[in-house]
């Protein structure tokens, strides 16, 4: 819970990567400001996090759009759209966030990644129960492969 640690370390201390498809940012969803559409919006408007220090990665769908970009560069965040993934590569995009991004910054990086459930798109259509794609999961070192006995 980012909002946890930042109590216990402090806004400016902690950076947030987030990988979705969605940015996460509506201000309203149908009138109310809790909501699934919104948790970035409130990690940057309640001061849990820096926006500075939030990247998204893999935004690919029709938010954000032009009011929540203008939001998102007044908030100093960082974000790299899936075009730019399938251009220069997940790993490329990787280092990008970590060595231009996070250490620039002076934040530290923690020794275990947690991750909620990396690339939720992997989960669903890359590891399948029976012979899951692994070859395709480009940052590996973040699955743990329970349960996996044999894979592409």
């Amino acid at each position: 819970d980012v909002a946890a640690i930042s109590a216990v370390y402090g806004p400016e201390n902690i950076a947030v990567v987030h990988f979705d498809a969605h940015f996460d940012g509506i201000p309203l969803l149908f009138g109310h400001y809790l909501s699934h559409g919104a948790p970035v919006r409130r990690l940057i408007d309640e001061g849990h996090v820096l926006g500075k220090n939030f990247i998204q990665i893999g935004l690919n769908s029709a938010k954000p759009g032009g009011s929540d970009l203008a939001w998102m560069r007044k908030n100093q965040i960082k974000y790299h759209f899936m075009g730019e993934i399938d251009r220069y590569g997940w790993e490329e995009v990787m280092k990008r966030v970590l060595t231009e991004q996070v250490r620039k910054r002076g934040v530290k990086i923690a020794d275990r990644v947690m991750i909620n459930d990396l690339l939720v798109s992997f989960g669903q259509n890359q590891c399948k129960p029976i012979s899951p794609l692994c070859s395709r999961f480009k940052i590996r070192r973040y699955c743990d492969r329970v349960g996996v006995n044999v894979s592409r």
